[in-house]
């Protein structure tokens, strides 16, 4: 009876402390579904655009324009150009404002939408996109640098990606990421 106290007696204060001794890393998974809940998580469906009526026009349109052809740099902004088909825009970020990301028409000096970025710089992360009515259109939810997904208003997925390659609700390949410069 001694040693099986003395074997019980043992266990618990030799073996038990070493299993809390160890420290368990790992990264979170997300299914499409989690990943769906986290992304619309305190998201509104419409905001207010009195808080962007001075982005509704791009007080620097002839300059961004011109520096889309010459490849002008800013201290204050950085732009990006975008076309799918036939529709062409170009993205302002501006330095003191980098979670708000500002699409404008090449051809008439409108707000089309704009995305706003929230996170603090640690994954997991969402974006936001809304119109420039102010009406939700797509959330981003960026899981790490190799994993995102991509839902529209309706929360449907639009895509998922892992690493350079995207997929469909229905696991089919989409599409791959090209990186042109960095």
């Amino acid at each position: 009876m001694k040693k099986i106290f003395f074997l019980i007696f043992a266990f618990i204060f030799i073996a038990v402390p070493l299993c809390f001794a160890a420290v368990i890393e790992g990264k979170v998974s997300y299914t499409v579904e989690t990943a769906q809940t986290e992304a619309f998580s305190d998201v509104e469906p419409t905001i207010s655009m009195d808080l962007f009526s001075d982005k509704i026009k791009d007080v620097n349109y002839k300059e961004n324009k011109a520096s889309l052809k010459n490849g002008s740099n800013f201290s204050d902004r950085s732009i990006q150009l975008f076309s799918r088909g036939t529709l062409k825009a170009y993205a302002v970020t501006y330095k003191d404002e980098p979670h708000f990301t500002y699409y404008y028409s090449t051809l008439i000096n409108n707000l089309l939408f704009f995305d706003i970025s929230r996170g603090n710089g640690e994954f997991p992360y969402k974006v936001l996109r809304y119109s420039y009515k102010g009406e939700l259109l797509a959330v981003g939810f960026y899981v790490s640098e190799e994993e995102r997904f991509l839902f529209d208003k309706n929360r449907r997925l639009i895509s998922h990606w892992i690493g350079k390659e995207g997929f469909n609700e229905n696991g089919k390949k989409i599409g791959n990421l090209e990186i042109i410069s960095e």
